[in-house]
């Protein structure tokens, strides 16, 4: 997805406005939660996102370009990959 698709995507479904943040390479958080919905693009570098479903953690590799959606409360973990990486990330 280009970044003017996630922005407009971002706005239509009711997100705030993305601002940009970044990972150091290898950077890795534990499972936790969110209190608001959140809404990603990844820009450089790639990383995994781990999202818990009833089946258990299912693991999604992103790269530039790719976009994902964890919803608020939702238990979750981030990787970043061997190298640093950036994104948008939109609330709600």
């Amino acid at each position: 997805m280009t970044e003017n698709d996630y922005r407009a995507d971002a706005l239509a479904k009711g997100f705030w406005e993305p601002v940009a943040k970044s990972w150091s390479a290898g950077h890795r958080t534990d499972t936790h939660t969110h209190d608001q919905s959140a809404y990603l693009l990844i820009t450089e570098g790639t990383a995994t996102l781990g999202v818990e479903t009833a089946a258990g953690m299912v693991s999604t590799n992103l790269g530039p370009g790719s976009t994902i959606e964890v919803p608020a409360g939702c238990r979750h973990f981030e990787q970043a990959g061997a190298a640093p990486v950036t994104f948008l990330a939109a609330l709600k």
